[in-house]
């Protein structure tokens, strides 16, 4: 078993992904943390993983080359840009 500590805007597919290669993996941090699919996982958190099943080691072994950090963030931290959305040129983002 492996460790992992959750960066900010992690989720637990972001962390199935960092240390599987693959969100599937998902239960695997599920199981080996006592989780559940939807649960928040604070920044600083040490969660354990289970470095016996690589995975999608290429994708896994890609991240850790490039120092690659999965953070898919939150819905709160997802914006539309601001702008007109059609061809009247009224601003609509006001309305």
């Amino acid at each position: 078993m492996a460790k992992h500590i959750v960066q900010t805007g992690q989720d637990i597919f972001d962390v199935a992904i960092q240390n599987y290669g693959d969100a599937s993996f998902y239960l695997d941090v599920i199981t080996s943390n006592n989780l559940n699919a939807d649960s928040f996982i604070a920044p600083g958190t040490e969660l354990t993983v289970n470095n016996e099943n690589t995975g999608d080691k290429q994708v896994k072994d890609y991240y850790k080359k490039i120092n690659f950090i999965v953070v898919n963030g939150s819905f709160e931290d997802i914006h539309a840009p601001a702008g007109d959305y059609n061809n009247d040129y009224n601003d609509d983002y006001l309305n």
